[in-house]
């Protein structure tokens, strides 16, 4: 059996913002030579999850993989990110996180998800409400509907766009190999 390593999970957070944790995962692994295939197709692209995160840090994908080269801590990483491109405030983070958090979730990539959620024969499941629950689903990590960040039963707030809940801080996880392209 072939294992996959998983990059951190979309809703973990560095200094308050979503998604930059799972971003430098999947260029750490990049770089080690164990990204999987599935991730390739989607990597760094100008409109997928890593190219969208590094336009609204205003900076290169390609710049970012340069400076993951040199090693450092996410927290290292994000300051370059601010130094180099621009500094997010409170507002942005709301912004971004509000954007992260809810991805597919009555938007234009909603197609794309109920389509995705067919293609795994899960269609019927109204707890994966958005992309970073399919994700943490399809990766082994969904929570438990009660705490997704964009089910309609817990309605998203303001609160829950700055403050999602807690996610334990982890190194990549690895399972077994999954079909679904991330």
């Amino acid at each position: 059996m072939t294992t996959t390593i998983y990059p951190k999970s979309c809703k973990e957070m560095t200094r308050g913002m979503m998604y930059f944790p799972r971003m430098l995962d999947k260029i750490r692994l990049h770089l080690s030579g164990e990204l999987h295939d599935d991730y390739r197709e989607n990597f760094g692209g100008t409109r997928a999850a890593d190219g969208v995160c590094c336009n609204f840090l205003r900076v290169h994908h390609r710049d970012l993989i340069k400076r993951m080269e040199q090693g450092g801590t996410d927290e290292e990483i994000l300051e370059w990110c601010f130094e180099n491109g621009r500094r997010l405030n409170e507002g942005d983070l709301f912004v971004w996180n509000g954007f992260a958090s809810k991805l597919g979730w009555r938007d234009s990539v909603t197609p794309r998800l109920e389509e995705r959620k067919r293609e795994m024969g899960i269609a019927d499941r109204d707890d994966i409400a958005c992309i970073p629950d399919l994700i943490d689903f399809d990766e082994g990590r969904f929570p438990e509907a009660s705490e997704s960040l964009c089910s309609e039963a817990q309605a998203p707030t303001d609160e829950m766009a700055v403050t999602p809940p807690s996610i334990k801080k982890s190194a990549p996880t690895t399972y077994a190999e999954s079909s679904d392209a991330r």
